[in-house]
């Protein structure tokens, strides 16, 4: 059937029917995650598709097989040292009921506590690459190995600001350097590690950058359950752009400086790359303040939460016949069935949230709420947001693949949804005239709604646009890009632990390595957050661009959905050739592997 707008409707009676049946089967709750808008309960037609479910058990199947073959490459090698002896007989205190159970769901338990085994007798001769056989081990573990150079090693851990897991926090510090005021680095310093550049310098040129971790502070530290404490940092780390060499003919972005927490002082030094392992230690610090930092606010809030929110509100206020409805539907596929799903284990207390990051539950889900509450639309939008960080200068930072890849994607997305609104709004005055529209925006804000309370308004047709294709882009592009890479930089734990296990460095800290692999996450944890990023970063159901056959039936909307989908295969060719010459692989933002839709 036809899309129409509601003043069209030869038949409004049955459309304001239809509306009032979905406002029974979408009610909203702010319960769990407390304080966040979510659908009270999962309409049955959400929920997960048996392909879908068939696809996790395959999932599911490939890490078992992994634990299996991972554990008797390690214990039944020829020659068994004693540790293995003793892991052998625990072993053998297993009776077959146990064992036969590990094919299924209790897989990973088992093999836990066999790693844990493991561990307790070889202690840090234990090594996280071992926990990878039959899935391979990704890209950044290769820089840990012992033969690397530290500075490769400087190199990974700055691309990551830019091409990693997160790259929503770096930001260039102004000239009037007030982004270091709680990190009173000294020109002398800065002049030891960066040669022959100056503080001065690099501040006048625009080449400074600073990852803040300042949210983290004063969070609750959480327990392991094996009841060890967890740490988690609040670091502030400085990078600048190093001006082209024979090492780097364009430049690099390196690491300057790192402070560990947020008050300077002497408990508080800053490190540098001269600083041995501990400088090891405060890179791991604010590798696990990243990940926290993802986890609670730039992946759950800022792409599921933010896509619930507009979901649930548009099945209330648009009716399934309006043309905005019709465009936004398929981007809706089993969103609210993977939250509702990860509010009864990812988290919910002892899921995998609490289980790996270091703050507590609680402490989490504050982050998360925090973040929704301060929600502006023009800062969420990707132009918007890199020209605030100052990520936006390509002279000052020649190279920052999220930003090169992200913003033809947003401007993709919005010039196929602008052509789309335009088939079916003549003028601004439509929009304001759409009582449909006008009532979705109004609940996307209200606190009895959706709970956003910047989205603004949708006075005129290119601001409804730029709202529908901030949906679509954060259910797609954004969430592919934050979502998909966890298992390439999260999977091998020494490069991101979800949580510490020690302190981080202080001045009597000894710089040796027994003391950074003290804060590294247990192996028998390890292996949890392995598996649940596998997981997460290997479903997809769907793919941008593509929607079932005659959902459009209208030819001016075929012909701007065709150009939309050849502008994506233009962006495949051009990231791919971008892919070249970039330090890591950073694929996530290829256009054949985005999603439609948030699923996993």
């Amino acid at each position: 059937m036809l899309s129409c707008l509601p003043a069209q409707d030869p038949h409004p009676e049955r459309r304001a029917r239809q509306l009032v049946r979905a406002r029974e089967a979408y009610r909203w709750s702010y319960e769990y995650p407390p304080g966040v808008a979510m659908a009270a309960s999962l309409p049955a037609h959400e929920a997960f598709s048996l392909a879908y479910l068939a696809r996790v058990l395959e999932l599911d199947v490939r890490v078992a097989a992994n634990h299996a073959s991972a554990l008797l490459g390690r214990v039944l090698r020829p020659g068994a040292s004693a540790p293995r002896r003793s892991l052998r007989r625990r072993l053998r205190e297993l009776d077959a009921a146990a064992i036969m159970s590990a094919a299924s769901s209790t897989t990973r338990a088992l093999s836990g506590r066999l790693w844990g085994a493991l561990e307790s007798a070889e202690g840090c001769a234990a090594t996280y690459a071992a926990l990878f056989s039959t899935l391979e081990a990704p890209a950044c573990a290769a820089f840990y190995r012992r033969d690397r150079d530290p500075r490769e090693q400087d190199l990974m851990f700055a691309w990551q600001r830019v091409a990693g897991v997160n790259p929503m926090v770096l930001r260039r510090v102004d000239r009037e350097r007030r982004a270091l005021r709680r990190l009173p680095i000294t020109d002398a310093l800065y002049r030891r590690v960066m040669g022959d550049d100056s503080l001065a310098a690099a501040s006048a040129e625009g080449r400074l950058y600073v990852a803040d971790y300042a949210l983290l502070d004063d969070l609750p530290r959480a327990r392991a359950d094996s009841g060890r404490e967890k740490f988690i940092y609040a670091p502030i780390a400085l990078f600048a752009w190093q001006r082209p060499s024979g090492a780097a003919p364009v430049g690099a972005l390196v690491p300057v400086a790192i402070q560990c927490e947020q008050t300077p002082g002497p408990e508080t030094p800053i490190w540098t790359p001269l600083d041995g392992w501990r400088w090891r230690m405060a890179k791991t610090a604010v590798q696990i303040a990243d990940g926290n930092h993802h986890q609670t606010i730039t992946h759950l809030a800022f792409t599921h939460m933010i896509a619930e929110a507009f979901i649930v509100s548009a099945h209330r206020q648009l009716a399934e016949l309006h043309p905005v409805h019709a465009l936004l539907r398929p981007h809706f596929e089993f969103t609210l069935a993977i939250n509702d799903t990860a509010s009864h284990n990812l988290i919910a207390p002892g899921g995998e949230v609490e289980a790996v990051l270091g703050t507590t539950l609680e402490g989490s889900l504050s982050l998360t709420a925090g973040a929704l509450a301060g929600f502006e639309l023009a800062r969420r939008l990707p132009a918007g947001d890199l020209r605030a960080r100052g990520l936006d200068d390509r002279e000052a930072l020649p190279e920052c693949p999220y930003r090169d890849d992200i913003l033809p994607l947003w401007e993709a997305i919005h010039d196929w949804v602008d052509g789309y609104l335009r088939v079916f709004y003549r003028e601004d005055v439509d929009v304001r005239g759409d009582a449909e529209v006008q009532a979705w925006v109004r609940e996307l804000a209200a606190p009895g709604g959706g709970r956003l309370p910047g989205v603004g308004g949708a006075p005129t047709i290119a601001a409804l646009a730029r709202l529908v294709a901030f949906f679509i882009w954060t259910v797609s592009a954004q969430h592919s890009a934050v979502n998909f890479s966890q298992y390439a930089f999260m999977s091998y734990v020494p490069n991101m632990p979800g949580a510490g296990y020690a302190p981080a460095p202080g001045p009597f800290t000894p710089d040796t390595e027994e003391s950074w692999r003290a804060m590294l996450t247990p192996l028998e944890d390890a292996i949890r957050q392995r598996d649940i990023v596998f997981q997460l970063s290997n479903i997809q159901k769907n793919k941008l661009g593509r929607y079932p056959a005659l959902h459009f039936p209208q030819r001016a909307v075929q012909r701007r959905l065709s150009a939309f989908q050849a502008r994506l295969a233009e962006l495949e060719i051009e990231i791919a050739a971008r892919e070249r010459g970039r330090l890591l692989p950073y694929p996530f933002l290829m256009p054949s592997r985005i999603p439609q839709s948030i699923h996993i």
